[in-house]
């Protein structure tokens, strides 16, 4: 039985894990193992262990974390007593990997703990940069010390890989904050028996302050929370504190907060911690958050609450539109908070996509959890180089990948029409024009398309009729016996067959046929129970992205990877046909290369040949081109087709431009030496020298050709004394120089 261990340092962290560790929890295979910090069970922190007991979790172990004093050296005493303790608790347990979610100075001395004695660690919220302090340290060094990372961000995955983490580890799976919070932001029934439990129905409206000491500068925390407090009071509005973290400076912090609480008795209140979904209803019910939580950044957006965000603590951290920053003055708060209540900032908000909003983040944490095999994580750690370290892939006789020659595939689609002789033809064809492999399309018709299924426009468009899908499909669906033919056509003309399968019968037809890897259409890179049959198969597959946004495209390689497809290459395609040149976005190759560490390459559906071609140029590793034998026919693919000589052509520009590339190393071609020794120049005498001369710039010049000391050496051979006399205009040798 696989054991999870999670490390909680606080309410925060909790709240976030939750989720995932319900469903460790649930899970038959799985044990969980809780170990909580020390902030859990301190008063001033809200005694949120309680909370862990009431949700029905057990804590197994406590680990002190929250320093005896106030300030900086006793935190560091708090890390090492931590670390000691996290590591005897991993020790005896050993569990299979411990989950960290964060960046705080605690999860670093577990995290330190983890990694010294062999336990894998998996990281949230890693590769997001901020000006928190202490804590950007932290989190950027339990990335390095962590074997898996579930990124909130595509960003962050991006940084994580800039950090030389394996693509294969990092996961961009959204936050489970704005995932939690957005639901109860669908849900808010809770919140009038909240407000009178918490008694602020005599409060509002109100704005929520969390505010934290800023680890490299505690001093300044109480004049910022003043002044948030005056600028919130200015605004209208009262202010509802929550405590903050137990970072230096808390204290102070927690002592100001009484003093305001007590001058400003109905204006001001202060609630130690809430539960996660109190937190979350309370957060709904106020007018806006302030202060320096990422929490304001992440959960606050996902409840359409808007956040003013206080100095420099979040700097840097990606964000959607709810966020305005103000200074530490409560007059630019004021106006900051006004603004953030305007209807116009409210309309900014509802627009655009939160980077943070990834749906189903707890699920593909959980789901990740389940599959990865954490004991082949133990041994040395390597350092991912990008380019240099990406895979490569083999499908058949053929190595695919940065280095090797790029996969052309002749895509046969369904311009058969549905007749075995022309497709043995078009086998032939791919083959003359050089193409690397053919690839069909398999499907059966009853388990492809619903009698619903409407023809889209393009087909009916390059068909010239307009019927039901599944009427069309019959008419291009080949049976297996014909599929046999093909193959084994493919086989003596001695081109690669591949085909695409839409559906499971089509996958298990193919399997019969031993096809040397599979297609996965555009259409399907969201259906995943045909995923798993094809990844099922340990074959490589050729994943296409039309249509696709990149939180589609990560959640289908996970999936694929996760179900044993361990060669993997996606294409990127536009999911029109044809397709206009500027909906191409070629650069996206590159993008899917670095962030999954695989060969990338360009399914195209433009007209012409000019698109595969720089797309060769710009590192494509895959070529998928469609191909008909007369653009006449009728058929839904023909029009973006091309025919055989054109085929041809694009088979021949993309060897030459293969050939134009080189190999990214800068030295003297073999062809440039005679053309060298003509153009580059040496050193000559600018007027006649006598021996014993001590060089000087104006005794010298540079003239083609380079026929004794070469120009480069100019300024070294400056204030050299001359052994010999030289007359002028000569050439000057190394045997002139004393």
């Amino acid at each position: 039985m696989k054991k999870i261990a999670f490390f909680s340092g606080g309410r925060w962290e909790y709240g976030l894990l939750k989720p995932v560790m319900q469903k460790v929890r649930d899970d038959g295979g799985m044990k969980l193992l809780l170990i909580a910090g020390g902030a859990h069970s301190a008063g001033k922190f809200g005694g949120t262990i309680d909370y862990i007991r009431q949700d029905g979790f057990a804590v197994d172990y406590t680990v002190q974390t929250v320093q005896q004093k106030d300030d900086r050296v006793h935190l560091a005493y708090a890390m090492a007593a931590a670390m000691r303790e996290a590591a005897e608790i991993l020790q005896k347990e050993k569990p299979d990997c411990i989950v960290l979610l964060g960046d705080r100075s605690e999860l670093f001395a577990v995290a330190a703990a983890a990694l010294t004695v062999g336990v894998p660690i998996v990281h949230l919220h890693g590769g997001e940069v901020t000006g928190g302090g202490l804590d950007e340290y932290f989190r950027h060094s339990i990335s390095k010390m962590a074997s898996v990372h579930l990124a909130a961000t595509e960003l962050a995955g991006r940084r994580l890989l800039r950090m030389g983490e394996r693509p294969e580890r990092v996961h961009v799976t959204g936050s489970i904050g704005f995932e939690s919070a957005g639901k109860i932001a669908k849900n808010k029934e809770g919140a009038s028996p909240l407000l009178a439990k918490l008694k602020l129905n005599d409060f509002t409206p109100f704005a929520l302050v969390v505010h934290h000491p800023l680890s490299t500068s505690p001093e300044l925390a109480c004049g910022e929370l003043e002044e948030i407090v005056r600028g919130v009071l200015a605004a209208g509005l009262n202010a509802l504190i929550l405590a903050p973290n137990s970072d230096p400076g808390h204290e102070r912090l927690l002592a100001s907060v009484d003093k305001m609480q007590k001058a400003q008795k109905n204006r001001v209140r202060f609630i130690p911690s809430l539960k996660q979904e109190e937190y979350f209803l309370a957060l709904g019910e106020s007018k806006a958050m302030v202060g320096n939580s990422s929490s304001g950044i992440i959960e606050a957006a996902a409840l359409g609450v808007p956040f003013v965000n206080v100095a420099g603590r979040q700097e840097g951290r990606e964000r959607g539109a709810n966020a305005a920053d103000a200074k530490a003055d409560a007059a630019d708060i004021t106006a900051k908070i006004k603004r953030v209540l305007s209807a116009e900032f409210r309309k900014e908000m509802e627009s655009g996509k939160n980077p943070y909003d990834i749906a189903g983040s707890a699920q593909a944490a959980y789901e990740i959890l389940r599959a990865t095999d954490f004991g082949a994580m133990h041994g040395p750690k390597k350092f991912y180089d990008g380019a240099k370290d990406g895979s490569l892939i083999a499908i058949g006789q053929r190595e695919i990948g940065n280095g090797r020659p790029c996969f052309i595939i002749a895509e046969a689609g369904v311009n058969h029409n549905g007749k075995l002789p022309l497709a043995l033809r078009m086998v032939d064809a791919a083959k003359k024009a050089g193409a690397d492999a053919i690839k069909f399309q398999t499907f059966n018709v009853a388990a492809l398309a619903s009698e619903t299924a409407q023809m889209a426009d393009y087909q009916i468009k390059n068909t010239g009729k307009k019927r039901k899908q599944a009427d069309m499909l019959r008419e291009l669906e080949l049976d297996a016996a014909e599929f046999g033919r093909i193959k084994e056509h493919c086989d003596k003309a001695g081109i690669l067959f591949l085909s695409t399968p839409f559906d499971g019968p089509s996958v298990d037809l193919l399997a019969g046929l031993r096809m040397a890897a599979y297609k996965v259409a555009s259409g399907e890179i969201t259906n995943l129970p045909l995923l798993a049959r094809i990844a099922g198969e340990k074959k490589p597959v050729i994943l296409s992205s039309g249509m696709a946004d990149m939180g589609e495209v990560e959640a289908a390689v996970r999936f694929l990877r996760m179900h044993g497809c361990s060669q993997l290459a996606v294409l990127q395609c536009t999911s029109s046909y044809p397709a206009p040149a500027d909906s191409l976005n070629l650069r996206v190759m590159r993008t899917l290369r670095e962030r999954f560490g695989i060969p990338a390459g360009f399914s195209d559906h433009s007209v012409g040949i000019l698109a595969p071609t720089l797309a060769v140029a710009m590192g494509a590793n895959i070529i998928e081109k469609h191909f008909t034998l007369d653009k006449k026919m009728k058929g839904p693919d023909h029009a973006a087709s091309l025919e055989p000589d054109e085929l041809a052509e694009m088979v021949r520009q993309i060897r030459l431009a293969e050939k134009m590339m080189g190999n990214a190393e800068k030295k003297m071609q073999g062809i440039e030496a005679s053309t060298r020794a003509a153009a580059r120049k040496g050193i000559f005498a600018a007027h006649g020298l006598h021996k014993g001369t001590i060089l000087r710039e104006a005794d010298l010049t540079t003239k083609r050709p380079m026929s004794g000391v070469p120009a480069e050496r100019f300024f070294e051979v400056v204030g050299r004394r001359l052994a010999r006399d030289v007359a002028a205009g000569s050439a000057l040798q190394e045997s002139d120089l004393e």
